[in-house]
């Protein structure tokens, strides 16, 4: 199924959030901008969807991660646009809320706009002239939400549902009852039932019944598994930072992961699956033996001293 023409699906890698472009019978609408790194490469893309980003008018946000709203700054100077967003983003942005954002346990790249205007769930938002419906979706961030279109049953649902997976859960920072969070996020959508899924990365969603059921098992294996969590969370995180940071050395990446501390939190778990646990001083071990598996799967590569990570960003 292809998506309304009202809607423009901007797909991004594994850095950036994909975007969304709304064009109803109003002035032109952005749903989520990609990484503060990348601002430039985004309104370039916005360009070449036929939208001139000077004529951008709202801007919405469905969670506090640097990689969804990256370029808001920018846009708004441009613009004028409003930025809208859920009440506790709203609340974290306004006191630069740091931990609970991931901003410095992963290194990220904020650039943070308050909010001009707050949506609660249930709230009925117009974008580009097109109602939305207002959803909280919690669960790989406590305070995301989607956006609804009940005419064409279209969700943008960001990170709370990918094709056969769903974001990192943190539970390190936000405790296990995330586990339970992401369940309901995903039972909500399936109840919704749309006709497409607009995730935060990754391709559309069409099978959302499917789609769904494959998460949820895979939340359960989280919860009944705490070593393959924390695997799951680990390779996540290094891959992220790596992207974030490449080209770097080995030794200055695993210097900078082990400052941020959030491998130290998850060790426990992971050495429950090991033969030969890990100490906690020697902890650049895990951040070597998930670097060589990377590189043995040919996602990262080693050249020159530096490594380079070939996922798309």
């Amino acid at each position: 199924m292809k998506l309304p023409s009202e809607f423009t699906f901007i797909q991004r890698g594994w850095l950036n959030c994909n975007s969304i472009l709304i064009q109803g019978d109003g002035s032109p609408a952005l749903i989520d901008s990609g990484h503060l790194r990348y601002v430039d490469e985004t309104l370039d893309l916005i360009r070449k969807a036929g939208v001139e980003p000077e004529t951008i008018r709202q801007i919405g946000v469905t969670h506090c991660h640097c990689d969804h709203h990256g370029a808001n700054k920018t846009i708004k100077a441009l613009s004028g646009a409003t930025i809208g967003m859920g009440p506790l983003t709203a609340e974290w942005f306004g006191r630069n809320e740091r931990y609970l954002t991931w901003f410095e346990q992963l290194t990220q790249e904020a650039d943070v706009v308050p909010a001009d205007e707050i949506y609660n769930e249930g709230d009925i938002v117009t974008f580009s002239g097109i109602p939305f419906e207002i959803l909280s979706l919690p669960g790989h961030a406590p305070d995301s939400i989607g956006f609804y279109q009940p005419d064409s049953r279209v969700l943008i649902g960001a990170d709370a549902m990918w094709e056969n997976d769903l974001g990192v859960l943190h539970t390190a920072v936000h405790g296990p009852a995330i586990l339970d969070d992401a369940e309901m996020a995903v039972r909500k959508i399936m109840a919704l039932d749309p006709a497409v899924v607009i995730p935060g990365h990754g391709n559309l969603i069409t099978d959302v019944q499917e789609n769904g059921q494959k998460i949820l098992k895979r939340i359960d294996s989280f919860r009944n598994e705490p070593g393959r969590a924390a695997w799951h969370i680990t390779r996540r995180f290094i891959m992220y930072g790596i992207l974030t940071l490449q080209p770097i050395s080995r030794e200055k990446y695993i210097s900078i992961a082990i400052t941020d501390g959030w491998a130290r939190q998850y060790l426990p778990d992971i050495n429950q699956t090991l033969d030969e646990p890990i100490a906690e001083s020697n902890l650049a071990d895990l951040f070597n033996l998930v670097i060589d598996e990377f590189i043995g799967r040919g996602l990262v590569v080693e050249k020159e001293g530096s490594l380079t990570c070939l996922v798309a960003k």
